[in-house]
């Protein structure tokens, strides 16, 4: 009986196969998690449905609606929104 794979050699050839870097996946995501407080420069509009746009500080690409959260959960903690965008009007 051979012995069982485990869940890092599962992905690691899951990666191989499909060409993800998972490498380049986790330094973005640590990257965004020491991002002391993400800034979003939108600008008055129009906006385009499904539009990425950036941090200034640490290039999180967020879609507007993953801004929406992040600047209500900020909010939340008693922070203001115009914080992290100055155009935001939610």
């Amino acid at each position: 009986m051979s012995e069982p794979t485990t869940f890092q050699k599962r992905m690691e050839r899951f990666a191989a196969k499909s060409g993800i870097d998972f490498a380049e996946i986790q330094a973005r995501v640590a990257r965004e998690s020491a991002c002391p407080r993400h800034r979003f420069e939108i600008g008055s509009g129009p906006y385009a449905m499904g539009a990425r746009y950036e941090c200034v500080h640490c290039g999180a690409s967020k879609r507007l609606f993953e801004m929406g959260d992040y600047i209500r959960g900020y909010q939340a903690a008693g922070g203001d929104p115009k914080d992290i965008c100055a155009d935001w009007k939610g």
